[in-house]
């Protein structure tokens, strides 16, 4: 009520519906401060031990170290110092890591279970030389992380990495599980490469993950060819950059490689785009399953890449470059501490069709001196003779040849010899078994212990 000097007089009652008002709005920001920073910190942890995973390489597998380390806050927090305990593998037993001591972890996140790591490319060691090693390098990552109880799955980034792999090998387009299970091996295949300085093509040994799928190899061949060759700049595919691959089909011995648009955002020559065809043709049809290769962008047929190269049909090995009445013989190429097999065209009069013998008579000759010119030698002992070319049952062929053991200088001399024979042969000739004699009689090894594991072919060596 107003009195009669106009100051309002408040009921007792009203006061104590005022202060029950303030209260409730003080414990209601109690409350959701409270919440907001139980949310906040809903992840937390303390823990008093670590279970980090490091690489057995006698074993070849992850091993779990158990490691006092007393932790407490919020996950992504441990998750950075975990992984600096990872760079930290036991001083004693044969444990090893692939997290560098000095790497750097850009950002750590946590949603529903997964663990989202973005790395800087410092976290990749230098010294992965192998699919094994890769993997190790990142499933103790994995395996660690989902140690905690928050975590499930691991999704890893690279910053500034445009592949969909961690160096070169192991797949992160998908978040990650604990493996169980081995670590993935690596099986080899062989590749095409274009070696500039010479402007021919280029023929290297590639480890990808081992698979029972031929699908699976076909996507880890692309995706070879689309990393580019690393070692070297002088050795290109000309795949053009963030392409993805939508499909991989294989009906009656034609591969149906399905690619995302941007494989025809294509910027070279005819010269390049040529090569980008046959790099990828040559190395999928090494494959014994596959004849032919159909590139498609997004399910459609394509008349070109870049407009230089018909795709209206299916390319087969050489396409565009060899002719009915050439054969290509296979030379070797050493680069610092690198062998490649280089081949090489030799064409013969019209209506001229090479036999074997004639093919390998060729081969004995040597590289051109346009070819010897640029790095191009022959691992077949010089005055090497053939004595006779036979053919056997069951689509094989028997080589006889003269030559001087004493010849070889080391065991990736023997090797080279055996892949030139065997490469050559296989590639111009129906024939895909071999046997090869010296002066009539069969070896079990050469000088310096490369085994001749009669029959020869291209899949054995």
């Amino acid at each position: 009520m107003r009195n009669k000097n106009g100051y309002v007089i408040h009921s007792l009652h009203h006061k104590k519906k005022q202060q029950s008002l303030l209260f409730i709005v003080i414990v209601l920001g109690f409350l959701i401060m409270a919440g907001y920073y139980f949310y906040q910190h809903r992840y937390d942890l303390s823990i008093s031990t670590a279970k980090l995973y490091f690489y057995d390489s006698a074993k070849d597998e992850l091993v779990p170290v158990n490691r006092k380390i007393t932790l407490s806050g919020q996950t992504e927090k441990i998750v950075k110092i975990l992984l600096e305990e990872l760079s930290k593998p036991p001083k004693d037993g044969n444990l090893q890591s692939f997290i560098p001591v000095h790497g750097s972890v850009a950002d750590v996140s946590l949603k529903e279970g997964i663990c989202s790591l973005v790395l800087e490319e410092d976290m990749i060691s230098k010294s992965i030389s192998s699919v094994s090693q890769e993997a190790a390098a990142v499933y103790c990552i994995v395996n660690t992380l989902t140690e905690l109880d928050s975590i499930q799955k691991v999704q890893i980034f690279v910053q500034g990495k445009k592949d969909p792999t961690f160096k070169q090998y192991i797949s992160l387009s998908e978040p990650l599980i604990r493996l169980s299970g081995q670590l993935p091996k690596g099986q080899f295949v062989r590749m095409y490469y274009y070696y500039l300085p010479a402007n021919m093509f280029l023929l290297t040994k590639v480890e990808i993950p081992s698979s029972s799928k031929v699908e699976d190899t076909v996507a880890s061949i692309v995706n070879q060819l689309m990393i580019r060759y690393k070692d070297d700049e002088d050795i290109a595919s000309f795949f053009p950059e963030e392409v993805t691959i939508n499909s991989v089909l294989i009906e009656d011995g034609t591969l149906y490689l399905d690619l995302s648009p941007e494989f025809q955002r294509f910027h070279y020559g005819a010269n390049e785009e040529l090569s980008l065809v046959n790099s990828i043709t040559l190395s999928l049809t090494e494959l014994p399953q596959i004849q032919k290769v159909r590139i498609q962008i997004d399910g459609k047929n394509i008349d070109t890449i870049g407009g230089h190269t018909s795709s209206l049909e299916p390319y087969e090995r050489w396409h565009g470059l060899q002719i009915e009445t050439s054969s290509i013989l296979y030379f070797v190429l050493k680069k610092e501490q690198n062998h490649y097999l280089i081949p090489t065209f030799r064409t013969y009069e019209p209506q001229q069709q090479p036999s074997p013998e004639k093919i390998l008579q060729e081969l004995l000759k040597g590289p051109t001196s346009h070819e010897r010119e640029v790095g191009i030698v022959s691992d077949i002992p010089s005055g090497t003779k053939l004595i006779s070319v036979t053919p056997g049952e069951e689509n094989s062929l028997m080589i006889n040849l003269d030559m001087e053991m004493s010849e070889f200088l080391n065991a990736q001399q023997e090797e080279n010899f055996l892949e030139q024979i065997i490469m050559t042969l296989s590639e111009n000739t129906s024939f895909r078994s071999f046997h090869l004699y010296f002066q009539g009689e069969t070896l079990e090894s050469l000088p310096f212990g490369t085994e001749i594991n009669n029959p020869l072919s291209r899949e054995t060596l």
